[in-house]
């Protein structure tokens, strides 16, 4: 999609600090985070909404999820609400 701004970092036309990827998902830092270590977890496929998700692609993106989580909460950062 075009006007998709996810779309735009996963197809690499916008920049972006990506944590990490797997086939079916990206993880990258948030633009403009409230707190450190906040990070967005998108499917490639662009969906509408989160009803929309294929229910495989929202597997793995809960794996992904739980895989930046971990990470975050061995860093150095605390980030609040990861655990």
């Amino acid at each position: 999609m075009s006007d998709c701004v996810f779309c735009a970092i996963i197809a690499g036309d916008a920049e972006a600090n990506v944590v990490t990827e797997t086939e079916r998902g990206v993880a990258f830092l948030d633009i403009a985070p409230i707190k450190r270590g906040h990070t967005l977890v998108v499917p490639r496929q662009h969906v509408p909404g989160l009803t929309d998700v294929d229910p495989e692609d929202g597997c793995e993106l809960f794996r992904l999820g739980q895989r930046v989580a971990a990470a975050i909460y061995a860093s150095d950062l605390r980030a609040e609400g990861v655990k």
